[in-house]
């Protein structure tokens, strides 16, 4: 089961992707006032560009009032849709979703991604719109830890970005592509998206980013355990803010990260006064994620510096915050969640009650409830490194899994893509056939009509299920050609259930053909005396199509002696690798595929062949 509570777990790259909610919004922050901003969205007339004022608007008040902008945005939302303004309605909905993101609801904000997507993707009329939603996904995948989907969709939002040419846009996604490069260990890439990312803020003198992308490299520095360079560019990064900005704060994100450093170098007592001030800057402006991720962060501190009791406490906060975060994302870890927390509520309840009694009876035993508290706090912290541990181990296995299906469907694309060489070389030769007989129209209609199944091969060598119209379009198709090569020396009958006809239905693409090329080649052209004929027939027999394909051939017995009697060297795509697909199709699907080939015989003869196939239908 996918784990919808999937949060970043590691507190630099959480900052780092908190950065891109401040860039819509700082330089207005900075800039304009709120009601002033408010006053002209209010009197503008122009549609579009009342939206665009009025999200303008919401950007910077989400920093200053999460909830209320929230609020707020939702009566646009259904005003927008009311009006029957979708350009409107998909932009709010898009917006909400990245707010939900800042709120830590990734599951929501995922939902309501794809809501906006599919609007503005129906009308193809907003290029920003689009490419501002695709980034938004990703993010939010990215806290499901859905690398690749993250990366998917950052680099779909990335070719919009670059269609408009809008280098603030370009320098957000390349930003969040470091992030992605980063949590799978990529790091020399995560280094060169964030090294572009930095010379086009440079480029656009916005040093309050600038001093972020310094941020970003000394906090990759410091997953790779560099200190020396992660401290280079986190001086690097405060100097910045310091100097080259309005303010001249250094962010709460930025704090906690040093902290991150100083905890690392040994020095926990200046890691805690590090964090604390993230802490107390990332409530102000209603940061959850970060002040989660923080708060775990300065309890391991407080207990490494030896303030056992702040630990405790700091650490029961953050379970407690941690808990309704994931009730929120993921109703299906509910219950474990809630378990560690009431065993936690537990453990805490003992020590106070054990506090209160030896404080009573004897001052001088405080020593034996600090050791007691030391190791219920090791026991805590050991819980939540397990469960981590189990989380990461139970990701890995999803990702085998994943590869091994994209495996397996690799294969039966190339599988499918064969085409027996032998029968496009006499496809080709009766073509010439043709031209130097001087029946060019007969040439023109063969050479037409071989086109057209390559062109069909090709189309759906790439599609596990196809429409199956399509597949008795290029069945047909494969049947007459073989008619003209063989100057229609057999006949057809082709026999479909009429319930199939009227519906619509998917069967596994070029599955039929393989048998028929089968019943041509070796049963039908190798009987030399009396008529010729195939029988195709299609039924449905309730999730399942059951094929019969029937020729009054030579049979399998003689057809095998008159191939080893001619020694061909050619090989057939017939059935050579129709046992591996049915067997990767049955994996793939689930459904049980069945095949049988009889042999036909009347008074011990050999009359023909009969197949029947049960292919899934979807």
């Amino acid at each position: 089961m996918r784990n919808k509570s999937g949060r970043l777990k590691n507190t630099g790259l959480v900052i780092m992707l908190l950065i891109a909610f401040l860039f819509s919004s700082h330089n207005t922050k900075a800039q304009t006032n709120l009601d002033s901003l408010f006053q002209v969205a209010k009197n503008e007339t122009n549609p579009k560009q009342k939206l665009n004022k009025e999200l303008a608007y919401l950007n910077s008040y989400m920093v200053y009032n999460p909830d209320s902008a929230i609020s707020f945005l939702d009566s646009l939302i259904g005003g927008y849709k009311n009006q029957d303004f979708s350009f409107a309605y998909a932009r709010c909905l898009s917006l909400k979703s990245w707010f939900l993101c800042y709120k830590a609801q990734y599951e929501k904000s995922h939902k309501i991604g794809h809501q906006a997507l599919e609007i503005q993707k129906g009308e193809n009329v907003d290029t920003m719109g689009i490419g501002l939603t695709l980034n938004r996904i990703g993010i939010a995948n990215l806290q499901f830890g859905k690398f690749k989907e993250a990366e998917k969709y950052m680099k779909d939002a990335l070719v919009y970005f670059k269609q408009l040419d809008n280098l603030q846009l370009i320098d957000l996604v390349l930003n969040n592509l470091g992030i992605v490069a980063n949590q799978t260990k990529n790091y020399d890439q995560g280094i060169e998206y964030y090294s572009q990312s930095l010379a086009i803020r440079k480029e656009m003198e916005s040093w309050f980013w600038v001093a972020y992308s310094y941020f970003n490299i000394g906090s990759l520095y410091l997953e790779t355990n560099d200190l020396d360079s992660a401290k280079k560019y986190y001086d690097f990064s405060v100097l910045t803010f310091e100097e080259k900005t309005k303010t001249g704060l250094v962010p709460p994100m930025v704090l906690s990260g040093i902290g991150s450093l100083k905890q690392k170098q040994g020095d926990y007592q200046s890691a805690v006064d590090y964090f604390k001030k993230s802490v107390e800057g990332s409530k102000k402006r209603e940061h959850t994620e970060m002040i989660v991720q923080t708060e775990a962060l300065l309890a391991q501190a407080l207990y490494e510096n030896g303030d056992f009791k702040e630990a405790f406490e700091t650490l029961k906060n953050n379970q407690t915050q941690l808990f309704e975060l994931d009730s929120i994302n993921d109703v299906g870890k509910v219950s474990e969640i809630e378990e560690k927390y009431k065993n936690a509520e537990k453990e805490m309840e003992i020590i106070r009650l054990k506090s209160e009694e030896l404080e009573l009876k004897n001052k001088a035993q405080n020593s034996n409830l600090l050791a007691f508290s030391m190791g219920a706090i090791a026991l805590i912290l050991l819980l939540i490194t397990w469960i981590f541990i189990r989380r990461r181990k139970q990701k890995e296995k999803v990702k085998e899994m994943e590869l091994t299906s994209q495996i397996s469907e690799m294969k039966l694309v190339a599988l499918r893509s064969q085409m027996n060489p032998h029968f496009i070389f006499n496809c080709i030769n009766t073509a010439q056939n043709f031209v130097l007989d001087s029946e060019k129209e007969a040439a023109y209609d063969f050479l037409a009509k071989f086109a057209k199944l390559l062109r069909i091969v090709l189309e759906n060598s790439d599609q596990t299920f196809i429409s199956l119209e399509d597949e008795l379009n290029h069945l047909k198709l494969y049947v007459d050609l073989e008619q003209i090569r063989f100057e229609k020396k057999f006949d057809l009958v082709f026999e479909v259930d009429p319930e199939l006809e009227n519906g619509v239905f998917e069967i596994p693409s070029m599955m039929i053909q393989p048998f028929v090329e089968n019943s041509i080649t070796h049963g039908l052209m190798n009987k030399k005396e009396g008529n010729r004929s195939l029988k195709i027939q299609l039924k449905k027999e309730g999730e399942m199509m059951l094929c019969l394909i029937e020729d009054n051939g030579v049979g399998r017995e003689r057809a095998l002696e008159i191939k080893q009697e001619k020694k061909k060297f050619y090989k057939s795509t017939a059935l050579p690798n129709i046992t591996e697909r049915l067997e990767i199709l049955e994996k793939n699907t689930g459904f049980s595929i069945d095949l049988s080939v009889e042999d036909l015989f009347e008074n011990i003869e050999a009359t023909g062949t009969r197949i029947s196939i049960r292919l899934p239908l979807n």
